[in-house]
């Protein structure tokens, strides 16, 4: 009898696309004194990360490949990034298209504090 092999997970599945860009739907950045927020207003899913990371997340969604962000990166600030953690904080937010799921064809609308609900009054 032979054993089911067992399910690829998430993680693996994402460690196995460092080459391949990553589809990204659009997304629109905030930025707020040293952070940026950076979501989707389409389905109100947003984050709020540092400058740096902001820019990962731009040249992701300009077509550059994970590896190619990664080298920029070190380069750049001297350390490493965490692609793996990263790859999964955006599918968990819902950044990233699935399967045949169409970019959403709409004209880019700039967000502002109101967006979110937020006064810096």
């Amino acid at each position: 009898m032979t054993q089911p092999s067992p399910t690829p997970n998430a993680s693996a599945t994402i460690v196995s696309s460092f080459d391949r860009p990553v589809p990204l739907h659009r997304l629109v950045y905030l930025p707020e004194r040293d952070e940026v927020t950076l979501g989707r207003v389409d389905v109100d899913s947003y984050c709020v990360v540092g400058p740096d990371t902001a820019e990962v997340v731009r040249r992701l969604e300009g077509g550059a490949t994970p590896h190619a962000v990664a080298a920029w990166y070190e380069a750049e600030h001297g350390e490493r990034l965490d692609l793996e953690h990263l790859l999964a904080a955006l599918h968990e937010l819902g950044f990233v298209r699935l399967g045949d799921e169409a970019p959403i064809d709409r004209k880019s609308t700039p967000l502002n504090s109101s967006h979110l609900g937020i006064s810096y009054a």
